[in-house]
């Protein structure tokens, strides 16, 4: 089975063959461009609701290249009482990740923050 994320590279992402340079949400195998959160370097329930249904067994969050965007304080504990694990980590390791859960037909769901 072939990877889905193809690539990333500070502010660039190649998925299914096309590229991306602004953040983006995942749902499985599906993309949605131009992820916007209320605060820039923050995450919150509300920035990832859109992908939460059907939900995830697992939310991956690319934290950027240096690790810059934050999870919000209270969005670890929001996500387990919905019975959703989170992994926040830098966007390299983020897409290593996502790949082998898919792969593995893991429930997934993520959002990639593609620059610092």
């Amino acid at each position: 089975m072939r990877d889905m994320i193809e690539e990333y590279s500070f502010g660039r992402v190649r998925i299914h063959g096309e590229v991306h340079t602004s953040d983006i949400l995942l749902q499985g195998d599906r993309v949605l461009p131009g992820w916007w959160r209320k605060k820039g370097h923050g995450c919150s329930l509300d920035d990832i609701q859109e992908v939460l249904e059907p939900r995830p067994e697992v939310f991956i969050l690319g934290t950027g290249s240096s690790g810059l965007l934050r999870p919000d304080p209270d969005l670890e504990r929001e996500l387990a009482a919905l019975g959703i694990h989170l992994v926040a980590e830098p966007t390299a390791k983020a897409v290593l990740r996502y790949n082998e859960l898919l792969r593995n037909r893991k429930t997934i769901a993520g959002g990639l923050h593609l620059t610092c």
